[in-house]
């Protein structure tokens, strides 16, 4: 082998290394990936107004993940929506940017929401003649209303996320956001239903837009019993985790 050739293989050997090392680099930072919980519904009630019977609960979903949850708005889609960019911040202090979804205006609560983030079902146990039934809960914003476990690595001592626009929406490191039973949307119809038990169930980030870290621990259930125009909680089949904050429609927060 001629000296020429053997310094041409030493030079792409040395290229290659450099290459290598840089990809290693690269492959070592690390995501810092939030994780949606979904809670079990609290404040149950079964309003009747004439024919017309809702039942209303106040749900909480929270973060548990190694990040916050951060979404901001991105390019105008017509004229009443607008893409969501989810913000995953990496160990080195960069962002990774991930399309979400889309914002829509809420008229009912007069700001911007995020579509899909929720849903609410409720499915007959021992009520015969019953069918399972649909909250319309399509849209939520997003902020810090409760502070679940302020123990957490990465959590925040205050409320970072606290208005509903589309700048930037989000729920912090052991942060919870809380939608009162009184709202809009936190209710199913339950008009013609017969007494009996039913299983609500909670399900945050159905359809997966919003990245995490794990998406098995995103649904709740509780056994709801309706009864004498009445409904009891009868069975948690989740665990709740306490908050302290104030929420929405709570006494604080925002509407």
């Amino acid at each position: 082998m001629t000296i020429h050739i053997r310094h041409r293989l030493l030079a792409i050997i040395f290229i290659a290394s450099i290459l290598f090392a840089i990809a290693s680099v690269a492959a070592a930072v690390t995501a810092k990936e939030p994780n949606l919980v979904a809670l079990s519904a609290e404040d149950v009630h079964l309003v009747v107004n004439g024919a017309t019977s809702t039942l209303r609960f106040t749900t909480v979903s929270w973060n548990n993940g190694a990040g916050a949850v951060e979404i901001t708005g991105g390019d105008l889609i017509g004229n009443d929506k607008q893409k969501v960019i989810q913000n995953i911040y990496n160990d080195d202090g960069s962002i990774t940017p991930h399309h979400a979804g889309d914002f829509v205006y809420h008229e009912e609560h007069s700001h911007i929401h995020f579509e899909g983030y929720a849903n609410y079902t409720l499915q007959p146990i021992d009520a015969p003649g019953a069918s399972e039934r649909y909250g319309q809960k399509t849209s939520f914003c997003l902020m810090d209303t409760d502070r679940v476990n302020h123990r957490l690595d990465g959590a925040s001592k205050k409320s970072v996320y606290n208005t509903c626009s589309g700048a930037v929406q989000g729920i912090s490191v052991g942060w919870g956001d809380k939608y009162g039973y009184q709202l809009a949307g936190q209710e199913i119809d339950v008009s013609d239903q017969p007494d009996g038990d039913y299983r609500l169930i909670i399900e945050i980030n159905p359809l997966g837009h919003l990245m995490e870290s794990n998406y098995t621990d995103n649904t709740s259930e509780v056994v709801v019993r309706i009864e004498n125009g009445t409904a009891t909680v009868v069975g948690d089949e989740e665990p709740t985790e306490p908050g302290n904050g104030n929420g929405r429609g709570g006494g604080g927060g925002r509407p």
